[in-house]
């Protein structure tokens, strides 16, 4: 069974200064809970003992990992966060929209859309296009990993 716990308030601070030195964004209002395998949920309602048994999946919606090498935001973490980040924020065309929704890598060699604010990009970053956050990937040797999950990829929603 899933361990859950509400993170302290040296824990959420900490948290917090994390999404502000990558994203120079401040952290989302409500509570945070993680789990034993280092993930973060946000929950913005009261919570009663009874639902403290319940799966930590349906008390809060799954916001971010911590991993080795940073912490990475899901997509709801990256819709929530991106919305006021103004670091670590890359802008991309049409045709890369298209190809993250795939679940492919984004390269972004000379002449591509995004290829100036890669420059100044590092660890995770936030993918938006026209405004609207698609995700959360990692800067590695000039290109964008996706880690979108294989039941999340489709053809694209935004794609008419």
């Amino acid at each position: 069974m899933q361990e859950i716990k509400f993170l302290t308030s040296r824990e959420k601070k900490r948290l917090g200064q994390e999404i502000q030195e990558q994203w120079d964004a401040p952290l989302p209002e409500g509570q945070y809970l993680a789990n034993n395998k280092n993930r973060y949920y946000l929950f913005t309602g009261d919570l009663a003992d009874e639902d403290q048994r319940r799966k930590i999946s349906s008390l809060g919606c799954y916001f971010a990992e911590q991993s080795p090498i940073g912490l990475r935001l899901s997509i709801e973490g990256a819709q929530t966060i991106g919305a006021h980040a103004t670091k670590n924020v890359i802008d991309v065309d049409r045709s890369m929209r298209k190809a993250w929704f795939e679940g492919e890598d984004l390269s972004f060699g000379e002449g591509t859309a995004g290829q100036d604010a890669l420059k100044d990009c590092s660890g995770f970053v936030i993918l938006r296009y026209d405004g609207i956050v698609l995700g959360c990937g990692r800067v590695k040797e000039g290109s964008v990993q996706n880690y979108l999950s294989k039941t999340r990829r489709l053809v694209d929603p935004l794609d008419g």
